[in-house]
């Protein structure tokens, strides 16, 4: 299940991840089954995660965004430099990101 989103909820997504941390970085060994492992609570957690990928990681970071966005199967929101936003929404919050349009 692939999720798509239109450019407006790209957009806003966008604007909520300026004031995130990363919270998920990915080193020297790229994208692993651990790293894909780490990502899941993350996203049922916070639903969007700011990703870093460090100087040392072998993958390029629209690459590894897109492996990880797969893995995941979450929406790829965007990637700035080597920063990129991963978004999965979960019904289960209460609190979760109301998107637009």
């Amino acid at each position: 299940m692939a999720i798509e989103l239109t450019p407006s909820q790209k957009k806003q997504l966008r604007a909520l991840g300026q004031a995130l941390p990363s919270t998920l970085q990915i080193g020297r060994d790229g994208v692993t089954d651990a790293l894909a492992a780490a990502l899941e609570p993350l996203l049922k957690r916070h639903e969007l995660v700011k990703c870093k990928l460090l100087q040392s990681s072998p993958a390029g970071p629209a690459e590894a965004a897109r492996a990880l966005a797969l893995t995941a199967d979450a929406a790829l929101v965007g990637v700035v430099g080597r920063t990129f936003l991963l978004y999965r929404p979960n019904p289960e919050r209460k609190d979760r990101i109301r998107l637009v349009g």
